[in-house]
């Protein structure tokens, strides 16, 4: 059943409902997600409408790279050893954390202090 020209559409009826139900803050998670889906619906269709469609990607050219090994010792790629000072800094930085939450130990040879009730750490 088609509707007669002039009428608003099904869609518009419902979003329109939708948005009295927004408004009155009546509306549930499930009119809500349909909403959205609407407006997004009705976002894409504009955008078609207006924008024109974008030009074909162009092909690319294909690049020969020429991978050869390379030593970490040589210096040659900086990034190795980006990586192993990030490491050794991340484990660094875990042991400061870890030492900070839990408070250092104490000395050899000393008695740990007693805590008091109340008191914190």
């Amino acid at each position: 059943m088609q509707a007669p020209p002039g009428a608003p559409s099904r869609e518009t009826v419902r979003r329109t409902y939708l948005l009295q139900r927004l408004a009155n803050r009546e509306i549930t998670m499930e009119e809500a997600t349909e909403l959205f889906a609407l407006m997004s619906r009705q976002v894409e269709d504009l955008q078609k409408a207006v924008l024109p469609p974008p030009p074909p990607p162009k092909p690319r050219e294909e690049v020969v790279v020429e991978l050869t090994p390379r030593s970490l010792s040589s210096g040659t790629v900086p990034w190795d050893e980006g990586i192993l000072f990030g490491g050794a800094m991340s484990g660094i930085l875990a042991a400061i954390l870890k030492r900070s939450l839990e408070g250092s130990p104490p000395a050899p040879g000393t008695a740990p202090t007693p805590k008091r009730p109340g008191s914190p750490r």
